[in-house]
């Protein structure tokens, strides 16, 4: 079995983040309408998970996803292709 491959949690955050936020910029959703759609916090906690600073839980993953219209397993893709 060959040996797993280790992903850097800081870059894995901060690479899903900017994907999120350029998939919302690209839906024309202000982070307030995103944060709103998805019965979140608040938008200033979706401005720490677009910037990487914090971590998305899954079910909220699921709830961005379906609030931009887009695939979970294509953000991940999206992420593991572009992970700086």
């Amino acid at each position: 079995m060959a040996p797993r491959k280790s992903y850097p949690v800081d870059s894995l955050y901060k690479t899903l983040g900017r994907i999120i936020k350029t998939i919302r910029i690209e839906s024309n959703m202000s982070k307030v309408d995103l944060a709103s759609v998805i019965k979140y916090r608040s938008s200033d906690s979706l401005a720490r998970i677009e910037s990487g600073k914090q971590r998305v839980p899954l079910h909220v993953l699921f709830n961005v996803c379906d609030a931009l219209d887009v695939d979970v397993v294509d953000i991940v893709e999206h992420v593991l292709r572009n992970l700086r």
